[in-house]
């Protein structure tokens, strides 16, 4: 049949003759398309009924003329027949594709032209924008398409370095319309110490927190002048107008996952009870920390505080399942708060504090933080962070960052969970540490993002407050609003944790990630 095919062909182009329909589309050029813009790494592609070899001619009779070979016979069912059984092909091994780096052309027209055994079936002119070299590498960068694609919702796009483009990270169509916000944590969402030197007062100091602060600005889209341009200010900025942020908000200096989660997110859906039913709403959880801390500084105890609840052998930690327990029960009153977005933070990898042990203190005049430390560690059974801050050890380092992990893996686990559930669906009921969990029906328009971003961030000794070295600077706080609004890309500005399976490296994050991996935010 294909001898016959190309006969017929060979008459029409020789002679001039016409040839019935089923004979006229016998090969496509379908990418890229004449008069489109092409950037990064892209596909070339079509389908031709019958050819021994298909070569992409780029720019043809020009000193720039460079020809590639498509890969050829990757099956295509759609070259077969068409829909009313008319023959096309007859078969369907008929596509050929070629995956392209743009960048390899100057900026400009360039025309592509598709040969089957050396005659052309296609071309098409393109615009071709690059970087102005082949590969650019380290150009970690996402954007917020307003409005896009449709009015009231807007789409983050992310370079992704392998493609050399920006690729679609999320679809965000919540942040527009959010009226109020509250935030659900422990003293990093309560910004202890982030005022730095001269207002190391140990207290709360909340007008500096990363999510629900807000300092009064007339264009909307600033930080006020305090450094700390949260969440709230950054939901307003996109609004045009004010939102309702909770002063002060939910969270407690102090507070874990295992005692504190329910009882702070039955407080909130008190908080958002007095909004109208079908407002929109937002509530960050930035918690697990002082589950990690809160230990002792030795590591076996005769018995713990609460009991089972917590880990003898492991300086009276909370364990996993307490954790994760505990962890439920907070996301089984927030599910049943109607038009809420739950956005769960995971924790901070705090044995990164070991980094930062030469940092001067602003508490004790020329001291270390390593100093401040030992200080703390002589005046109360938990220090600051003690269980990992006493001496900074290999044991320490790896206990510290193993729990942690554990933490991480548990939240992100049960808030895809729950983020799966439909509205009117109850939550798993199940026994978790010996209690009973479950049961809580989600109600209409609630939703729940789980964030990576603050887990794998390497922070810097200026995101690290002076007066305690534990808890974030103001700095410290705005990098954290950034991060886990829109999500960022590892790069040299922005360096990430790349986990190597060593623990003790992995909690100093020793080995780096500047390669352009993009880590969602909450939105």
């Amino acid at each position: 049949m294909k001898i016959t095919l190309i006969l017929a062909l060979f008459a029409a182009f020789t002679w001039g003759i016409s040839f019935p329909q089923s004979l006229q589309a016998q090969s496509v050029f379908e990418n890229p398309q004449p008069g489109s813009f092409q950037s990064g790494i892209g596909v070339i592609s079509g389908w031709v009924c019958d050819a021994q070899q298909i070569d992409i001619v780029f720019n043809p009779g020009t000193t720039k003329e460079e020809t590639w070979r498509a890969g050829y016979k990757t099956t295509r069912p759609d070259t077969a027949y068409t829909e009313d059984g008319e023959v096309i092909c007859g078969d369907t091994d008929n596509g050929f594709g070629l995956l392209f780096n743009w960048n390899r052309l100057s900026d400009g027209q360039h025309t592509v032209s598709a040969l089957a055994n050396g005659v052309e079936f296609g071309r098409a002119t393109v615009t071709v924008t690059t970087f102005g070299e082949e590969f650019p590498q380290n150009l970690g960068k996402h954007a917020r398409l307003e409005n896009f694609p449709d009015p009231g919702t807007d789409l983050i796009v992310a370079w992704q370095e392998s493609l050399q483009n920006f690729t679609i990270a999320r679809l965000d169509n919540l942040g527009p319309r959010i009226a109020s916000i509250d935030a659900i944590g422990d003293s990093i969402s309560k910004a202890v110490n982030a005022g730095g030197a001269g207002e190391c007062t140990n207290i709360d100091q909340e007008r500096f927190n990363w999510a629900t602060s807000i300092t009064p600005d007339s264009t909307f889209c600033s930080d006020g002048g305090d450094g700390v341009y949260s969440q709230a200010e950054r939901i307003e900025c996109r609004q045009g107008a004010m939102i309702v942020n909770a002063d002060p908000n939910s969270a407690e200096s102090g507070a874990e996952m295992l005692k504190d989660f329910a009882a702070q997110a039955q407080e909130s859906a008190a908080l958002f009870g007095m909004e109208p039913p079908a407002t929109p709403r937002y509530v960050t959880v930035e918690m697990g920390h002082n589950d990690i801390c809160s230990g002792t500084i030795e590591r076996i105890q005769a018995e713990c505080e609460r009991g089972s609840d917590q880990d003898p052998m492991n300086h009276c930690r909370t364990t996993e399942a307490a954790f994760e327990r505990g962890f439920r029960k907070g996301l089984d009153v927030l599910i049943t708060i109607p038009e809420l977005k739950v956005g769960i933070a995971a924790p901070v990898r705090v044995t990164q504090l070991c980094n930062h042990k030469a940092k001067t203190n602003c508490s004790l005049v020329g001291g270390s933080c390593e100093s401040l430390w030992e200080r703390f560690a002589g005046i109360r059974s938990t220090g600051i962070c003690g269980s990992i801050t006493d001496d900074c050890s290999d044991e320490r380092l790896k206990d510290g960052y193993e729990t942690a992990r554990a933490y991480r893996d548990i939240m992100e686990r049960v808030s895809l969970e729950y983020a799966a559930l439909a509205e009117g669906a109850s939550s798993r009921e199940m026994t978790v540490g010996g209690e009973p969990v479950g049961g809580a029906v989600k109600a209409a328009g609630t939703s729940i993002s789980f964030s990576n971003a603050s887990w794998v961030y390497k922070f810097t000794s200026e995101q690290l407050s002076c007066c305690d070295c534990f808890h974030p600077s103001f700095r410290g706080q705005d990098g954290a609003a950034r991060i886990l609004f829109d999500g960022f890309t590892c790069g040299p500005t922005d360096v990430c944790c790349a986990d190597t399976g060593d623990p003790v490296s992995d909690a100093l994050c020793t080995t780096e990630d500047t390669g352009g991996t993009f880590h969602p935010g909450l939105f």
